[in-house]
């Protein structure tokens, strides 16, 4: 008798057990018998323990499956170590695979045009709104010969529209690809600080840079006004002159907030703005992604005790992030960096650091040893 067929019975017996009437007539007829299986039970546990089952190579399973396979099924008990059940699911296992081969045909048809040929089609489909013929004869220009039906079946199968019905750089992506390097992106978060009068929220306005991803931190109240935001507009813009920045866009939300009067600070510097959306957030991912990085890195461990306290921390991580945190979305690099940012060792430089927001960000740099 096998484990298999010891846990069967248990299970059985357990569930006999389990009714009033026949757990008193097993108990006064056949008490003997569910000692010598309880014992038996427990031998095999112990067994099991002593002897646990050996590990087999894939030859040894191998080799156990072929002499398996010639075995009758009334004659599986011969099977000891292993379950015969599992000894029987490597022969159907080894059976599979020596039936499995791959299917080597020919492609029919004509052979499909170089992979550079069908790169330029695509390019030249979503960077113009031009037909097939079109594409043709701008391919020529690259020294590539080709007809309409091949431009027509390399777009179908990229599922790119006709050109009457296909996107252009009008699009917004393409919008943000094209002004990227003069482009500014501008929203308001909000914050609660613990003050005398309890919990208040306060508005921050925030402005960021595109193309170096440096950010600009505004002002912060409790009641943001039209009036507030404009001038929250001349601070940057004045900023922006003594700088000598030029910029050509700026992507704000639809926020009453943001009047004529705010639009207007930023056309008299030649820049114009762009709203996005209505209730379409990601059109302004820019900032939202600012917005966010801010609640990860610089708010959400912080409790702040007074609007001082929250600035203070916010113009600390506005120095950290403009001057020493590195960007993914500029291949890793500082937007501002300090003669500090970047420095090699030598064999007279000692690594310090530097530490912002009490010691959450670090900044390590080499620098010249202390002579006595």
């Amino acid at each position: 008798m096998n484990e298999k067929e010891l846990k069967q019975k248990d299970k059985i017996l357990k569930w006999i057990m389990s009714i009033p009437f026949f757990s008193l007539a097993m108990q006064l007829v056949i008490p003997a018998f569910l000692a010598k299986f309880d014992y038996k039970n427990e031998e095999c546990k112990v067994y099991k323990e002593l002897y646990p089952k050996p590990k087999l190579t894939k030859e040894q399973r191998l080799r156990l499956s072929e002499k398996a396979r010639l075995l009758k099924p009334k004659d599986r008990y011969v099977i000891t170590i292993y379950d015969p059940d599992t000894v029987v699911g490597w022969v159907k296992y080894y059976e599979r695979l020596k039936w499995t081969f791959q299917h080597k045909t020919k492609s029919s048809g004509r052979p499909r045009i170089p992979l550079e040929l069908e790169k330029k089609i695509i390019k030249l489909a979503e960077s113009m709104k031009i037909g097939y013929l079109r594409i043709v004869g701008e391919l020529k220009k690259f020294g590539f010969t080709t007809n309409k039906e091949t431009v027509q079946n390399v777009l179908k199968r990229n599922n790119i529209l006709p050109a009457p019905y296909r996107k252009s750089w009008s699009n917004w992506m393409g919008f943000i690809k094209r002004v990227q390097h003069g482009l500014l992106a501008c929203d308001l978060f909000t914050k609660e600080v613990l003050t005398l009068k309890g919990l208040v929220r306060y508005y921050t306005f925030v402005l960021i840079e595109v193309n170096t991803r440096r950010f600009y931190l505004g002002g912060t109240t409790i009641n943001p006004t039209g009036e507030w935001l404009t001038q929250q507009a001349r601070n940057y813009t004045q900023e922006l002159n003594e700088s000598g920045k030029t910029f050509t866009h700026l992507i704000r939300d639809r926020d009453p907030l943001y009047t004529v009067n705010f639009d207007k600070v930023f056309e008299s510097e030649n820049i114009k703005v762009k709203k996005i959306g209505p209730r379409k957030p990601f059109m302004n991912a820019y900032a939202e992604r600012l917005i966010k990085t801010i609640r990860d890195e610089c708010l959400f461990d912080m409790f702040f005790f007074g609007v001082e306290h929250y600035k203070n921390n916010l113009k600390d991580f506005q120095f950290y992030y403009n001057h020493y945190r590195p960007h993914q979305g500029i291949d890793n690099n500082v937007p501002v960096p300090l003669p500090d940012t970047y420095t090699k060792q030598t064999d007279k430089s000692v690594l310090k650091f530097k530490e912002f927001l009490g010691g959450q960000f670090k900044h390590f740099f080499w620098t010249k040893k202390k002579t006595a």
